[in-house]
């Protein structure tokens, strides 16, 4: 079998950081939503081994790639001969807090679940990705969640009503999720617990009030070039600007798609400061 599957990105709409585990891992509470930015995917069943390419040159084509994992731990587990070809088109910014890895692994548990006749429920499977990833996961939920634990308690948010023009900023380079979330002050985030009750209920929420990314702090000590992205992002007419994930990418919400073009021509002196910088308008996914 041969499929062709676009594996789309994220944005974190809020994260805060509610704790920290005794294993490292920090416990947080974030509104995720895919967007309409995807990597594409051709995976090809019949292959003899477990081969992956890539055209873009920072992703890793070895056995460390987190699609090529996927189906390493796959095959494992049903102890079936690991066949599998995997080529990887990539759109989403690397290292750009979209999950565009975790999206990639994702797809190739699902399609091999399909491939094999279900051998895993989807429950099952999202166990499968949280070994990959905090992000694995919530791919898997396939839908707009409320995420809690380190990422892999979701549960379905509501749909949001508002129609906004989103544009994303890619700057360029990459931020170390590692390094982000080694550097968080858990004196400084503010973990705001009722809104998980909130969202759950379907009461009616001002989510422009309680977007906030408690991973900011942290990101902008290490790469001083995103808080100065930030600061000319919030000169234009955003409704909100925030930071994705653990960066680097940058979203602003706009209420038309005037005020977005306009506020993409206002940045560009600012991003020839990021020769690689990117910009993308997207909508969320629901």
């Amino acid at each position: 079998m041969i499929r062709q599957i676009f594996a789309p990105a994220k944005l974190n709409l809020f994260l805060y950081i509610t704790g920290k585990r005794d294993n490292g891992y920090h416990e947080l509470c974030s509104l995720m939503y895919p967007i309409s930015l995807y990597d594409e995917l051709i995976l090809d069943s019949s292959a003899h081994e477990i081969e992956l390419t890539c055209d873009h040159p920072d992703v890793p084509k070895d056995h460390t790639n987190i699609a090529s994992r996927a189906a390493v731990i796959f095959f494992e587990k049903i102890g079936q001969p690991k066949r599998l070809k995997i080529h990887i088109v990539k759109h989403i910014p690397v290292g750009g807090g979209l999950g565009g890895g975790s999206s990639n692994a994702a797809s190739v548990l699902l399609f091999l679940n399909e491939c094999y006749g279900y051998p895993f429920t989807q429950k099952e499977l999202m166990d499968i990705g949280l070994k990959l990833g905090a992000d694995v996961p919530f791919f898997i939920f396939n839908r707009p969640a409320l995420a809690c634990g380190i990422g892999e308690e979701l549960t379905s948010a509501l749909e949001i009503q508002e129609r906004w023009n989103i544009l994303l900023i890619y700057p360029g380079f990459s931020a170390s999720t590692r390094e982000v979330y080694k550097n968080v002050n858990l004196r400084l985030t503010n973990p705001k617990k009722k809104i998980t009750n909130a969202i759950l209920k379907k009461e009616k929420v001002d989510l422009i009030n309680l977007m906030q990314n408690d991973l900011e702090i942290s990101a902008f000590k290490l790469y001083p070039k995103l808080q100065e992205l930030k600061d000319a992002f919030c000169n234009t007419e955003s409704i909100k600007v925030l930071m994705t994930g653990s960066g680097s990418c940058m979203f602003g919400l706009f209420k038309d798609t005037e005020t977005l073009i306009l506020a993409k021509q206002q940045l560009e002196p600012v991003l020839k400061e990021y020769p690689l910088a990117r910009s993308y308008q997207v909508y969320l996914l629901t």
